[in-house]
């Protein structure tokens, strides 16, 4: 990751925090998430919570988006 203070929180598990480090440093979340063997419906739970919180986006498809900070 960056310098920059992780947007999850405290609370975040290790899934969610080894998935945002592969965003953010520009992989695909479908292919992290491959790669990191989380589950499609955790992964879309996750893109979803991130979008509510304006960390992340996407065009059409949810598990192809991108970070947004």
């Amino acid at each position: 990751m960056t310098d920059r203070a992780c947007p999850l929180g405290e609370g975040a598990k290790p899934d969610e925090r080894a998935l945002w480090a592969a965003v953010e440093a520009g992989e695909w979340p479908r292919d992290a998430a491959a790669r990191l063997g989380i589950p499609r419906r955790r992964l879309e739970y996750l893109c979803a919570k991130w979008g509510r919180r304006d960390i992340y986006n996407w065009g059409v498809t949810i598990d192809l988006g991108w970070c947004t900070r």
